[in-house]
C-alpha cells in the first residue's frame, strides 16, 4: 500500500468497514461517507498518528448502496475511494 492509497475492506461491506490510510503527522481526520448526489449520509472524526492508520466504522445506519469515502485531514488533503454497503 503505498502512502496515497486509501483501502475499505470488505468491499462489499454489511456491518463494519476497515479503513487505512497513511497521515503525515499526528492530528484528526474527518471521514464521510457520501452518497452519489455527493450528500453526506454519515461523517464522522478521529485521532491519527503519523504514519498507517486503520480505523474501524460501524456501517450499520447506511441505506444499501454506493457510497464514496473522503478522507480530509487539517492539511486539507481530500483522498476519496467507492465503497458499496449491502
Amino acid at each position: 500500500m503505498s502512502k496515497d492509497e486509501v483501502n475499505v475492506y470488505p468491499n462489499p461491506g454489511k456491518n463494519n468497514i476497515v479503513s487505512t490510510f497513511y497521515e503525515k503527522q499526528d492530528g484528526k481526520v474527518t471521514i464521510q461517507w457520501l452518497d452519489l448526489l455527493g450528500k453526506i449520509a454519515k461523517e464522522e472524526t478521529y485521532d491519527v498518528i503519523k504514519g498507517f492508520n486503520t480505523i474501524k466504522t460501524d456501517i450499520t445506519s447506511l441505506s444499501n448502496g454506493v457510497y464514496y469515502i473522503r478522507i480530509k485531514d487539517t492539511s486539507v488533503v481530500n483522498r476519496q475511494i467507492k465503497f458499496l454497503k449491502n
